[in-house]
């Protein structure tokens, strides 16, 4: 399943770019971490750990689609690999750690509804939530990205919600809807 999902993630960062593709990669993960939490049972959590699993695999298509177009040609490699080394640590050592010290304290529904909720709270941690864009404007090389051939939900913000914060939150949900019935 893993594998599939990988090229599916690879399709869809060619058909969404990589900004929209990696904000489905990880809305699906936040959300099914989220369902692990709040849909415990012998029924559903078995379906939820392989989803889980698979979904997390769509981030490195579009993660590393994003690394390769911000840095120069010299420093690509570099960027790539401290981008896996960062991702195993927080992925394989500092959200695993997290999950067990909640589950310790109170319990793995409560673990997993937190780490889910946290994931899809994330847009609210910076001003800048697409930094790549940032950076790239930053840097002054965002005029040499290219177009986008679909705006389905432009800039990660729902229309129609006047509260900024809210309208990401809403588009990322509803992005994983779609690609959950797409796919």
């Amino acid at each position: 399943a893993c594998l599939a999902v990988a090229f599916l993630s690879g399709w869809l960062t060619d058909r969404m770019g990589h900004r929209r593709a990696l904000a489905v990669a990880l809305t699906t993960t936040a959300a099914l971490n989220l369902c692990l939490g709040l849909f415990p049972g012998p029924a559903l959590t078995p379906i939820f750990v392989f989803l889980q699993g698979a979904a997390a695999v769509m981030f490195f298509p579009p993660a590393f689609a994003a690394v390769s177009r911000l840095f120069p040609a010299q420093t690509r490699n570099l960027a790539i690999a401290l981008t896996t080394a960062v991702g195993v640590f927080l992925g394989g050592g500092g959200v695993p750690a997290l999950v067990g010290y909640l589950a310790e304290v109170a319990s793995f529904s409560t673990a997993f509804t937190v780490v889910g909720a946290l994931a899809i709270l994330s847009p609210l941690a910076s001003s800048h939530p697409d930094g790549l864009e940032f950076v790239a404007e930053q840097q002054g090389f965002l005029e040499k990205a290219q177009a986008n051939p679909y705006n389905i939900i432009p800039d990660y913000v729902m229309p129609g919600i006047a509260d900024v914060n809210v309208a990401t939150i809403a588009a990322g949900i509803l992005g994983v809807i779609i690609v959950f019935f797409v796919a």
